[in-house]
């Protein structure tokens, strides 16, 4: 059987059908340490990403919190939020400072990543600039899977 991670494979802009989606939320949603957990659904594997708890290896380990930020929030979970946005996005975008602060560049990037997901991936996302709960979930699978989002 041939390894396609799902998500990766529709990068180039084509919708995922409901089978490949299904996988790719299932698999943003197991708790994995240590090394991949294969999936089978309709002949493909899918290589899940690492939970929080796993994301040691990552550097992205400021807190497993997942409030709803928006500007001008600030603490532990903005600094989890901009490390993971660097994560999920390709260095064709800025770098943000890890600073805690949920300023106009941070809410920029936010908004960056929703609308990349939001037309390759996943349209239930909000271009909003506040990270509320469907964000974070394709935040958490993006910033650790082996390829980028965007």
């Amino acid at each position: 059987m041939n390894t396609v991670n799902t998500a990766a494979a529709n990068k180039g802009g084509s919708q995922p059908d409901e089978t490949e989606f299904t996988t790719m939320k299932i698999a943003s949603k197991l708790a994995v340490t240590g090394s991949a957990l294969t999936l089978s659904a309709a002949g493909l594997a899918l290589a899940a990403a690492p939970s929080a708890s796993a994301a040691e290896g990552y550097g992205c380990t400021y807190t497993n919190s997942q409030p709803t930020l928006s500007n001008p929030s600030s603490g532990t979970a903005v600094y989890q939020l901009q490390c993971e946005l660097n994560r999920a996005l390709s260095n064709s975008y800025a770098t943000l400072n890890v600073d805690g602060s949920f300023g106009a560049l941070t809410q920029a990037k936010v908004r960056a990543f929703q609308t990349c997901i939001h037309y390759n991936y996943d349209s239930s996302v909000a271009i909003d600039g506040v990270v509320g709960p469907v964000t974070w979930n394709d935040l958490n699978f993006w910033a650790y899977n082996s390829d980028t989002a965007c």
